[in-house]
């Protein structure tokens, strides 16, 4: 995500980058059904404060579907790599919360995801 953001700020700021380096960047289009699925976990994770015991459960969830989702199946599955997992568990879940879903809109869902980003 880092390299995706990268590529966004230096788009909108040309002003602010000197210089940009990506090394294995993957970027591609949100498709429509992961910005749903943005939206849907970001009301999730809104509402899962008030939710009590069920919220953490609701946020527990949410960890691991972002987990599934920026992971792969290979390291979700793998049994070598469980402490690593909940690494990333702990890290993932830090950072599920109300406050970062308009981030994550930001980042994934703005008109501007699906416009070109080269330069001027």
């Amino acid at each position: 995500m880092g390299g995706f953001v990268g590529i966004r700020v230096a788009a909108r700021h040309p002003e602010r980058i000197r210089s940009l380096v990506l090394i294995g960047l993957s970027i591609r289009r949100v498709s429509r059904a992961d910005l749903l699925q943005i939206d849907v976990l970001g009301s999730m994770v809104r509402a899962s404060r008030r939710l009590g015991p069920v919220g953490t459960a609701i946020r527990r969830r949410v960890t691991e579907q972002v987990m599934r989702n920026m992971l792969g199946t290979t390291f979700m599955s793998d049994p070598e790599r469980a402490d690593d997992r909940e690494t990333w568990r702990q890290r993932f879940s830090a950072t599920v919360v109300p406050e970062a879903m308009p981030m994550l809109r930001e980042v994934f869902g703005h008109r501007a995801t699906h416009q070109s980003c080269s330069p001027r």
